[in-house]
């Protein structure tokens, strides 16, 4: 039995609301806050992939 292709997935980190919906249009892969998620996510395209990065200690439980 072969193995399995590895694929390696590049997120593009964002900061601000303008910068976040750049990235979901042209790379379709973004990670960011759990605060930034909740200020895009009405305006975020449907493809887009949103990798949400928590701090240190945050997250769930």
């Amino acid at each position: 039995m072969s193995e399995a292709p590895e694929f390696k997935v590049n997120f593009v980190r964002c900061g601000s609301p303008e910068e976040c919906l750049r990235a979901c249009e042209s790379v379709r892969l973004v990670e960011t806050t759990p605060e930034m998620l909740l200020k895009i996510a009405d305006r975020i395209a449907r493809d887009c992939a949103v990798l949400v990065a928590w701090g240190e200690g945050d997250g769930p439980a």
